[in-house]
């Protein structure tokens, strides 16, 4: 495999231009921009700034990763601080959860959490398994929603709730699609969050068999199961 690209962030479109490739990207802490990638020396360079007037003197929380580990499993997680932050203090929290299950978070923008981390919370996410890019087996849950990402979502919490200056009283947890999902079995299971959203999520796999917009096929392929056959 010839590797052409080796950096954080998306590419989110792109076309062959000359000798080079021209693409739209999420990179760093900047909103999508144009970049020019270049294979041969393998290195890229942003070359617009349609969006640098809409991030101009706004609050701009760079997420700070972090390394975990839960049965064996090395895991990543990433934290925003809140703007204002001041030592000694506490502030509240959100725990955001992705969706797919199989996308996965890294250090680029995301405006939800920037908004968040703006009105003064501290925002903190992770890639629990289910997600992409760390392999088939970690990224194959199906069957197993709500166990070993459950877990591996608790582990992260527990971690951030001990290292950094969060009133514990005051943490919330959110996520859309399977993020939902989560949160939905999340506040089913555990009574430490204060306050939980759960957008566009799955809150009965029986009625949602066979309407997926992902296909006829999601619901029982994602439970291991149909209600026909294993209704439990």
């Amino acid at each position: 495999v010839d590797v052409v690209y080796n950096s954080q962030g998306s590419i989110d479109g792109w076309i062959p231009f000359k000798d080079k490739v021209i693409g739209i990207a999420l990179q760093k802490d900047k909103l999508q921009e144009l970049y020019r990638f270049d294979p041969k020396n393998k290195n890229y360079q942003v070359i617009s700034k349609f969006n640098d007037e809409a991030l101009a003197n706004k609050y701009i929380a760079i997420p700070q990763h972090i390394t975990y580990e839960n049965d064996g499993q090395a895991l990543d997680g990433w934290i925003m601080y809140p703007y204002g932050y001041e030592e000694g203090q506490t502030y509240p929290a959100i725990l955001d959860i992705h969706g797919g299950p199989k996308t996965i978070y890294s250090d680029v923008f995301y405006h939800e959490m920037q908004v968040w981390a703006s009105e003064g919370y501290f925002v903190f996410f992770a890639n629990p398994r289910s997600g992409d890019a760390y392999g088939n087996d970690f990224a194959d849950i199906r069957g197993q929603y709500g166990t070993v990402d459950y877990d591996d979502l608790m582990v992260f919490t527990d971690k951030i709730l001990s290292e950094y200056p969060i009133d514990e009283k005051k943490v919330g947890v959110t996520g859309g699609s399977y993020g939902g999902f989560m949160t939905n079995w999340i506040v089913s299971h555990t009574q430490r969050f204060a306050a939980a959203a759960t957008q566009r999520s799955i809150t009965n796999w029986i009625s949602f068999y066979g309407t997926s917009d992902i296909g006829y096929y999601f619901a029982q392929d994602q439970t291991d199961a149909n209600p026909y056959t294993d209704l439990d």
